[in-house]
């Protein structure tokens, strides 16, 4: 579990808010998916309704700020993350459901339902590591060195089901996890002390404080927890 001071109010860019109308020509209406990943036939007119579990980071509605990749900011009080597509559902002003293309927003800051007084989570686009296309981490930290998880949703294709008289199918997903410094992206083959150090060699100079605060960086908190202090000892 991340620390709610470790995702702050300062992680809300200080600038005048502007309409989710500036996403025009970014957006539509929601399309119902037709294909499966991993070189799976293509399945006719299957739907969100049709896949057991949920592809969203929060199924509940959430207030949002993002920051579009042009610099302008805009907010939306219903905002949802679809890790299988990876694109922002929003309610526009007539109170229909639409979505996002995720190259048009660079970072996501996600409030707990309409409270905006307090951060839940926050994303920031960068490419997939392992693909050519951008991608939504969430940043578990903030601070110009982060831990970011990439937590990717996929479709499962089970075996047809008799009792049911069909196939079924079911989301499911897998977590990887990279440190940003500033805009640069280094993979984690793990989370533990060595793919740490490996990836931010300054930081084994902390081992004292480690130490001392009995971190052992073997998980999201405790390694969050590091580089919050880490980046506070950056000159």
């Amino acid at each position: 579990m991340i620390s709610q001071s470790l995702l702050a109010q300062s992680d809300i860019p200080k600038v005048d808010y502007t309409s989710i109308g500036d996403l025009d020509g970014s957006y539509s209406k929601i399309k119902s998916f037709n294909s499966l990943p991993d070189g799976k036939k293509p399945v006719e007119n299957l739907s969100y309704a049709d896949v057991q579990g949920s592809p969203f980071w929060d199924k509940n509605w959430n207030a949002a700020v993002l920051v579009l990749a042009n610099g302008t900011v805009t907010k939306t009080q219903k905002a949802k993350l679809n890790l299988y597509t990876n694109e922002v559902h929003f309610v526009n002003l007539f109170n229909v459901e639409m979505e996002c293309d995720n190259k048009a927003i660079k970072k996501i800051v996600f409030f707990k339902g309409i409270d905006t007084s307090k951060v839940m989570a926050v994303f920031e686009s960068f490419a997939d590591p392992s693909g050519t296309d951008n991608v939504f981490f969430r940043s578990l930290n903030k601070g110009k060195v982060r831990l970011l998880e990439l937590k990717k949703v996929s479709v499962k294709e089970s075996e047809y089901n008799p009792l049911v008289g069909k196939k079924e199918y079911s989301f499911y997903s897998k977590s990887t996890y990279a440190i940003a410094d500033d805009e640069k992206i280094i993979p984690l083959k793990t989370l533990n002390q060595s793919s740490l150090f490996t990836a931010i060699p300054k930081a084994s100079d902390y081992s004292e404080w480690l130490k001392q605060n009995n971190n052992k960086l073997k998980n999201e908190s405790e390694i969050s927890t590091f580089l919050y202090y880490y980046n506070s000892q950056l000159k």
